[in-house]
């Protein structure tokens, strides 16, 4: 049978019974003897020992309680652990959750947009993809119309500031038909930027963001981005930081913004 399985009532009753058997013993054994003094002297030395067991045994509990707590401690710390691990997880989801959420609604937007344009005496309606390229194709021409207008020492500047000058005109007049794509953009933009401590590689998102936009959006984009200045500063630091936009022939975003 194992020590654990014994029945404590049983041992206080037996420890008694083997206590008191040794008083007895001592007691008949050694009453008769004429020096019982010096015969309990002969014991000074077993109590002093047993006097530094009690001692010892109190240290080494004490010494274990010690060792119990720091086990305690480190499963503590651990378990905070796990928990900050589980949240950091939580909270990276919820924000993936809600950054895609956001992609799509980019896209949707994008699809949802829709301008009446008056073009030689008819109204042409536009959505979608196919508004972009009208804006791109109206840049194109506003900057025919700049090279026109400019004397013969203002078109030997570069197609880069003829562009910027070009995007300023259509901004003031289709400003309206994009804005919400815009300011879709921008909020994503901001939304990785207001997030990026939470998550592991906030590079990540800003690469999935870039990979999103087509040619076209990124042109776009430049476009009213640049004519909105000084609106989109934050946003504009944000493209060049991490690449957003990709460069296009001469159209380099940086460049450009340093420019206007």
């Amino acid at each position: 049978m194992k020590v654990k399985d014994i029945n404590l009532k049983f041992v206080i009753p037996i420890t008694l019974i083997l206590v008191l058997g040794v008083v007895a013993f001592n007691w008949f054994a050694f009453n008769q003897l004429p020096n019982r003094g010096e015969y309990g002297d002969m014991f000074g030395a077993a109590n002093t020992l047993f006097s530094g067991l009690a001692f010892g045994g109190i240290i080494v509990t004490i010494l274990l309680q010690g060792k119990e707590l720091s086990l305690q401690r480190e499963e503590l710390i651990a378990t905070r652990n796990v928990f900050l691990q589980q949240s950091r997880t939580m909270t990276q989801q919820r924000f993936e959750t809600t950054f895609f959420n956001l992609i799509t609604h980019l896209s949707n937007t994008k699809k949802s947009l829709k301008a009446t344009i008056h073009l030689n005496g008819v109204d042409n309606k536009f959505e979608g993809a196919d508004l972009f390229e009208y804006l791109l194709k109206d840049i194109e021409l506003a900057q025919q119309d700049i090279i026109g207008e400019w004397e013969e020492e203002e078109k030997k500047i570069e197609n880069q500031k003829i562009f910027v000058e070009a995007c300023n005109r259509v901004h003031r007049i289709h400003e309206h038909f994009i804005l919400n794509y815009i300011r879709q953009f921008d909020f994503i933009l901001n939304y990785i930027h207001d997030h990026s401590n939470e998550l592991a590689i906030p590079s990540e998102y800003y690469a999935i963001l870039a990979s999103v936009l087509s040619e076209m959006d990124g042109r776009i984009i430049t476009t009213f981005i640049l004519a909105a200045k000084p609106k989109y500063d934050k946003t504009a630091h944000l493209i060049s930081k991490h690449k957003v936009i990709k460069k296009y022939d001469w159209l380099d975003f940086d460049e450009l913004y340093a420019i206007y």
